[in-house]
C-alpha cells in the first residue's frame, strides 16, 4: 500500500474501525509497517499522535521540521528503540547505513490513549502483564515468545481485544533463545 505522501510503500498489520482508510486519516488506531529505503519527509496525520520503533537495520535520525524549538531537532533511533511524536509534526528521516524496517502505531489523540512497553526475556523465561484497556498489541521484536496459546516469531503480531478486565494476566513465554517484544495498550 503506499504512504500517503507517496514517498514508499506500507503494510498495514491492523486498523479500527475495520474498513477505515489511513489515506483519509478515518481511523482511531492503525498499525503498520514500513521499509525505508531512502531519506525523505514523513506523511503527515494530523490529529494522530505516532509511536515509531525500528525493526529492523542500523536506525534513523529524524529532523524535526516544525517552528516548535521546545521539541529537539534530532532524534537518533537504534534499533527497537521507540519514539512516540505528534503525526502532525513535520519530520523527516535521514537512514543510519542503509534502508529500515519500522513499526508505527498510529492513534487518535482525542480519543485514545496508548501505553508502550518493551520486555526482553532470557531463554525459556516467563512473565506476566496485567490485561489492560481496550486493545494490547504484542509485536514479537526477536526471538520466538509462547503468550497464551499462541507462538509469535520475529515480526508476528498478536491482537487482543476488550481487555478491560485488570485482575487477568497475560502469561508469556520465550522460547529455547533470548526474546523480546514489544506490547502496546489502548485505552478508549
Amino acid at each position: 500500500m503506499p504512504w500517503k505522501n507517496g514517498g514508499g510503500s506500507t503494510a498495514q498489520i491492523a486498523i479500527f474501525p475495520k474498513g477505515s482508510d489511513f489515506r483519509l486519516g478515518d481511523f482511531k488506531w492503525r498499525l503498520s509497517s514500513a521499509k525505508i529505503e531512502q531519506q525523505g519527509d514523513f506523511s503527515l496525520f494530523p490529529k494522530h499522535d505516532r509511536i515509531l520503533v525500528v525493526l529492523g537495520g542500523a536506525g534513523l535520525v529524524l529532523t524535526n521540521k516544525s517552528e516548535n524549538r521546545d521539541l529537539p531537532e534530532k532524534i537518533v533511533l537504534k534499533l527497537h528503540e521507540p519514539y512516540l511524536f505528534s503525526g502532525d509534526l513535520p519530520m523527516s528521516c535521514e537512514l543510519l547505513g542503509g534502508p529500515v524496517r519500522d513499526l508505527n502505531l498510529f492513534f487518535l489523540k482525542q480519543w485514545v490513549t496508548a501505553r508502550f512497553e518493551i520486555i526482553t526475556l532470557n531463554s525459556s523465561e516467563r512473565c506476566e502483564i496485567p490485561m489492560k484497556g481496550n486493545v494490547m498489541l504484542a509485536v514479537q521484536l526477536f526471538g520466538q515468545i509462547h503468550v497464551e496459546s499462541e507462538s509469535l516469531a520475529e515480526g508476528e503480531f498478536l491482537q487482543i481485544d476488550q481487555t478491560l478486565d485488570s485482575s487477568r494476566f497475560l502469561s508469556v513465554q520465550s522460547g529455547p533463545d533470548r526474546a523480546g517484544f514489544i506490547v502496546f495498550t489502548l485505552s478508549y
